[in-house]
Formats: C-alpha cells, structure tokens, sequence
C-alpha cells in the first residue's frame, strides 16, 4: 500500500490525485512511501518516470522441448500474442507440451480472456457464463473454430492468489474441460460484471453496482470463491528480515556492486557459499534489526534472486527474466507435469499434500456454492 507520495500522505487522496502525482515529465524520479504485510515499519523507493510499453506475452523455450508462455494481463491483442507466441515455440521444435503462467496476473479484457480459452476449447464447448438480475444480463460464452492445439500435448496452467477476474475465466476453462492440469494455490475470486452509476451533485463520486457474476463451464461461481487448483504448491513464507532485504533493495546494491568490481557474469555463474556469506554480511552492516539466521533460512530464495540481479545488470531485462523462469521452482514441477503426459504424479500429490483448510473448509465451501449457483440468478 502506498502511504505517501512525496511528502504527503495519500489517506485523502483520491486515485486520479495520486495518478496526477506520479505522473511526470520522462527521466525525473518520485519517491513513493510503502507499507508492506510482514514488515513494521514504511519504506521509501525511489521511481524514475519514464514512458511504459505494456506487453502482456513474455515466451521462452523450457528444457526437453517445453514452451512457457506468461500472461501478464489481458489487454487489447492479447490473444493474437499468445497465438503468435505459441507459434513461434512450435516452430523451433516440435513441443512437448505447453506451460501457461497466469500468476499475478489481474484480469482485463473479456474478449481477450475468451480468445486465450478459445485456442484450447473444442467447438461449442462453454468458457464462461454470465447470470445477473434480468435476462439480458445472463450470457453465454463458448468456442468457436474448434482446437488450435494439439489434444495430445499436455497444458499446465500456473495460478496463485493474485490471479483475478480474466485469468480465472481461462483456468476455470482449462479445468472443467480437464484440458490442463492446475497447479498453485486459490486464485482471488473476481468474477463481477459491474456498471459504474455516477451520482449528481456529488463531485465525482459514482455507485459501482453489481450486475452479473461469472461462471466456469461446471457451473461454479468464480466470484468471491475463486478457482482451486489440482496441485496446491504453497508459497516459502518469508522472514521479516529477508523481507527487509528485498524492500531495501540490498539484492540490487549488492550485485551492482559486483558488476562494477569486475565479477565475471554468464548464465552459467555460480553463486558460491563464500559469495553468499559476503552477501549476508553486507546486509547485515547496511540494514538494522536483521537476524542471520533468518536469511540463512531463506538461502535459496536470495541466491536465486542475487543470480538474476546480477545478470539483469550485467547482460539485461530479457536474459533475467528468462532465467528467473527457469530457475522457479515451481515451473520446475510444471516441467515434471508435461514429462508425465499432463498428469498429476503421486510422488508430487505426496509431496504437496492439500492444505487441512483447503480440504475441509475450501472443498465445503465449494460443494455448497454449486449447489446455490444452479438457481442463482445473480445479486
């Protein structure tokens, strides 16, 4: 959450006030308060204003003939992105299989999110449905040209609990049509249809009023429940101390550091034990209050991000980003899922066993919802 810009507070602050205050001519900086969960106390970052190319399609080629495909957002030729970017990976080798990381990713465009879920839908199949208070409120959404994808090439899609509105459309597809496996944790539950009503007289202020909700093709209300996934990969729950080294961008310092001292970068850099003991000693003399243990614990975490950091600096955005792709673990068993033909091994069900409130709760939850959702005919 953003609590200052400048030096002055943002608890008043309207959205378009804030957007008027970050916005700026090209090359000059804002500084810009934080409070973050898991951290007591604000901190400051610094922004340099500059003009932002939004691509919402970042593709690479993954070990043993592997495509990975991450959608960002869903905004205008989103589909024909990852059309192209699909094809683009089928046209270096035949694949194996398909990756598609939807994590973090907010949702956007309705036709977009309907067009990724098209490539993989065969004729007729529903997406997604709308129900709300009057007829013309409820719709139906179902594919139309048939697959574009091979059938016989496994698809895992990537989710988390930043994963809303579009991206639920496109998982909850993939699901219910038991065309992919899912693998991550709960997505958010944004599946609204809304009309914003502006109010006379009131300075701007406008009722945002609910008019429809979104359903997956099994007929469960995506809004407020969410999407589970197949395989629940809970996310490293990191210490506060380390929390403190990301926001006070020591990563960042320190391998720039690195880079100006002459220390050789490839892909292929090792982070060695010693590097990391200077890294942690580094921290330790330029931030308060930081327990060593704590960042031992999370050793994996900060080696991997030191590595990227250090070829983002020295050979740029592209090769970092990659790398950071393939050194994720949790692609790592998106990998293991297509080398098994798309399914689930019980080595990794064993491995990551369903959370007690996902079993119990969640699942209740859900069975509850399908059975409200057959009549339900919006709020």
């Amino acid at each position: 959450k953003i609590v200052k810009i400048g030096d002055e507070s943002t608890s008043s602050m309207s959205i378009n006030d804030a957007v008027k205050r970050l916005r700026g001519k090209v090359g000059t900086k804002v500084t810009i308060t934080v409070l973050r969960e898991g951290l007591a106390e604000p901190f400051d970052v610094t922004l340099v204003r500059d003009n932002i190319k939004i691509e919402s399609i970042h593709s690479y080629m993954l070990p043993q003939n592997i495509g990975y495909v991450r959608i960002t957002e869903f905004i205008d030729n989103t589909t024909d992105d990852f059309v192209r970017a699909v094809d683009g990976l089928q046209k270096q080798t035949p694949l194996k299989g398909l990756v598609i990381d939807l994590r973090n990713d907010p949702g956007g465009l309705l036709n977009e999110a309907i067009g990724v879920s098209d490539f993989f839908g065969k004729k007729g199949d529903m997406i997604v449905s709308t129900k709300g208070r009057s007829e013309n409120q409820t719709q139906e959404f179902k594919s139309s040209d048939g697959e574009k994808f091979d059938r016989n090439k496994p698809v895992v899609v990537m989710v988390n609990e930043g994963s809303a509105s579009g991206a639920e459309i496109v998982a909850g597809a993939l699901k219910d049509w038991k065309r992919a496996a899912l693998i991550g944790s709960k997505t958010f539950g944004k599946g609204s249809v809304q009309t914003i009503l502006p109010l006379e007289g009131s300075d701007g202020a406008a009722l945002r009023l609910t008019m429809a909700k979104y359903y997956t093709p099994s007929g469960v209300c995506i809004h407020g429940i969410g999407i589970q996934p197949d395989l629940d990969l809970r996310d490293h729950d990191l210490s506060e101390s380390t929390l403190k080294v990301y926001t006070k961008q020591m990563i960042e310092k320190f391998a720039d550091q690195l880079v100006k001292e002459g220390t050789a970068v490839s892909t292929d850099t090792e982070i060695t034990p010693e590097l990391m003991d200077r890294f942690v000693a580094y921290c330790m003399k330029n931030v308060k209050k930081l327990d060593a243990e704590e960042l031992k614990k999370d050793s994996d975490y900060l080696k991997n991000s030191l590595f990227v950091e250090m070829v983002r600096n020295k050979l740029g955005e592209k090769d970092a980003r990659q790398l950071a792709v393939l050194h994720d673990p949790q692609v790592k068993v998106a990998e293991q899922i297509i080398e098994n033909g798309g399914r689930i091994s019980p080595k990794l069900y064993a491995q990551y066993p369903k959370r007690k409130d996902t079993e119990k709760a969640g699942e209740k939850k859900l069975e509850e919802e399908r059975g409200k959702n057959k009549d339900d005919s919006g709020e």
